[in-house]
């Protein structure tokens, strides 16, 4: 029988960005025999915090991690958490004091066309909705109106003005937090891993000989019935899933095979929207540099991809 009145809670938590390969970086650390992750990979728990709204009781957090045992690293992943600002860090921090923050950024022109094909796959915008009308919708919502969980879909835009959320995290975390890069951790998973595993506290050699499969890839489907049916489904096997990854990819195959096909994408659209959001991406990308170069080295990472480098356009 298990013991009741055990409370394992996550000493690192891999708190955002969303569509920057934080669903990969889960899995890679998961399956590491220091580490025991949460039994679905969001819990959300702090994420009310980011809508104005109250957390469940933080007894109910310690449920997503009873499984685990005498593992040196517990964790979870909710992206959605660095939107949250403030408040959601702070109470992160004040009910995990010791916690570790782990935080990736990605090119936010990229991560913005993954963001709207992805809402798509999740059935949260109609499959006729263009990237353009995408934008526009984005573009008419206030920072208040983002605030209300309804409006989660069109948090596409926001969502890569980095700079603007950062403080409150670097703030409440000093030292405790370390900030990466989605496109590091695609290039060479090894070499990012190897450096994460520094601050994360355990024994890198594992990740040299790991098979790296990227998770989460976003793809269209061919019958919307079908996938809605999988989509409940996945929620309701997740934590099923997530303890037996042989599994899931077993049956990620066959359903792949059965109603997946490659994103349909107008090449001259996508490429008039890259150029929009290159020019109106610019000041905010400098202002991160700005503030991320003033870190000490052992909260971001040596590595700038080239869309935090390349300033001039400011």
């Amino acid at each position: 029988m298990g013991m009741p009145n055990r409370q394992i809670i996550p000493n690192l938590i891999v708190a955002g960005v969303t569509k920057a390969g934080t669903t990969s970086l889960f899995r890679y650390l998961s399956g590491h025999p220091q580490v025991c992750s949460s039994s679905i990979k969001e819990t959300c728990h702090f994420l009310p915090l980011r809508y104005n709204e109250r957390p469940l009781p933080f007894s109910d957090y310690s449920r997503y991690f009873s499984h685990c045992a005498h593992e040196r690293l517990i964790i979870e992943s909710t992206p959605g958490y660095f939107n949250g600002g403030a408040a959601v860090a702070r109470e992160i921090n004040t009910h995990l004091p010791n916690v570790k923050i782990v935080v990736l950024f990605r090119d936010p022109v990229t991560r913005f066309f993954s963001h709207f094909h992805y809402m798509k796959s999740l059935q949260k915008l109609d499959r006729g909705v263009t990237i353009t009308e995408y934008l526009s919708d984005c573009e008419k919502l206030t920072k208040e109106a983002l605030a209300v969980r309804a409006n989660d879909p069109w948090f596409g835009l926001e969502g890569g003005k980095y700079a603007d959320y950062l403080d409150p995290w670097i703030e409440t975390f000093g030292q405790r937090i370390r900030i990466t890069f989605f496109e590091n951790l695609m290039e060479d998973p090894n070499r990012y891993l190897q450096d994460l595993s520094v601050f994360a506290d355990i024994d890198s050699n594992y990740f040299k000989h790991m098979e790296f499969r990227q998770e989460n890839k976003t793809r269209d489907h061919k019958n919307a019935w079908m996938h809605a049916f999988a989509l409940r489904a996945y929620g309701t096997f997740a934590p099923i899933l997530n303890r037996h990854p042989g599994l899931k990819l077993g049956i990620s195959s066959v359903y792949a095979k059965l109603n997946e096909r490659p994103t349909q994408v107008d090449i001259a659209e996508s490429q008039h929207i890259s150029d929009r959001l290159t020019k109106y991406y610019a000041p905010s990308n400098a202002a991160l540099r700005a503030q991320l170069i003033t870190l000490p080295t052992q909260m971001v990472s040596d590595s700038f991809p080239k869309w935090l480098t390349e300033t001039s356009l400011v």
